[in-house]
């Protein structure tokens, strides 16, 4: 397979999205960046992470929301509410819904050139920034990189996950841009994720990554390692074992997840059966009318047979 460069005419664009496929699983990486295969996904699992962020940008810049969180669904209601209750979200804000491209300096090798280099980018989408003086390590302003999570969880290991270090990367190189003081540390930038769960009865969580020009440079390493490999791929190998029991790729990569190779039908349950009313038969010409006979014995007469009763 001919290996892939950036160039002027093509971009290379590097998300969170890839890094983490390339780390999961390279065929899927492949599917997704390579071939640029999409399926389609229902848009019912984000209708609350969207309208959520929604409400938050509006409340970021604003403007009145009382009759928008009035007609909204409940749980959108309750999530936004406990998210706009946070300090978090009354610091002052620096960007809000801010999209990212910044240059990335790949080394040159063997298989690529030098202008192909200054064409690698990293780009991805900050929900907010702001500066506070509360919950910091110091008395000075302090910025956080803010991610609200109604959700998706946070990474389990959310200090090493990649959104959590490219995005500090990525803020800390474009930082004349967001026009953050010239005098301004590193040591001032943190990343926070502010996880809310109404439907779990939880208070909010944060975990907060603070950043240090050692982890600046550990993460430039650790990028130019990661996307030199993904540019000079030549194969892409599937794992041991599915790694994602819900990518969309795995009727056609040839590793099924487990949980999809066993898959049985369960039975639908038995319909339930109606006591049905047995039908007159009729009597002997020599005999009383049912009317009559009823009479004589005391009896009710029965009923006359429903349609419902067939149903």
């Amino acid at each position: 397979m001919q290996t892939v460069i950036a160039t002027a005419q093509s971009p290379w664009l590097v998300s969170t999205s890839q890094l983490k496929s390339w780390d999961k699983c390279k065929k899927q990486f492949f599917y997704k960046n390579i071939l640029k295969t999409h399926w389609l996904t229902t848009q019912k699992n984000f209708t609350l992470g969207k309208a959520v962020h929604k409400l938050m940008d509006y409340q970021a810049r604003g403007l009145p929301l009382e009759n928008l969180v009035v007609e909204a669904r409940q749980d959108i209601q309750e999530t936004y509410l406990a998210l706009e209750q946070h300090p978090l979200a009354h610091a002052t804000v620096v960007a809000n819904e801010w999209s990212f491209n910044v240059p990335f300096p790949l080394p040159a090798t063997n298989t690529t050139t030098e202008k192909a280099t200054h064409h690698v980018w990293l780009t991805g989408r900050v929900d907010r920034i702001v500066k506070t003086l509360t919950n910091t390590p110091a008395t000075e302003p302090f910025y956080w990189i803010v991610d609200w999570k109604t959700g998706t969880a946070v990474p389990p290991e959310f200090k090493q996950a990649w959104q959590t270090r490219l995005y500090l990367y990525a803020i800390w190189e474009a930082r004349q841009q967001l026009g953050l003081p010239s005098t301004v540390r590193i040591e001032q930038l943190g990343f926070a994720y502010v996880e809310v769960k109404p439907k779990r009865k939880q208070p909010i969580k944060v975990y907060e990554v603070l950043y240090t020009e050692a982890d600046h440079q550990q993460t430039k390493a650790d990028l130019t390692h990661t996307i030199g490999a993904m540019l000079m791929a030549q194969t892409f190998e599937l794992p041991p074992t599915c790694p994602d029991t819900y990518c969309p790729f795995g009727t056609i990569c040839g590793i099924a997840p487990p949980e999809t190779e066993q898959l049985t039908l369960l039975p639908l349950p038995n319909k339930p059966v109606r006591n049905r009313k047995k039908r007159k038969t009729l009597p002997a010409e020599n005999s009383l009318p049912v009317e009559s006979t009823s009479l004589t014995l005391g009896l009710e007469a029965p009923e006359a047979p429903s349609p419902f009763d067939w149903f």
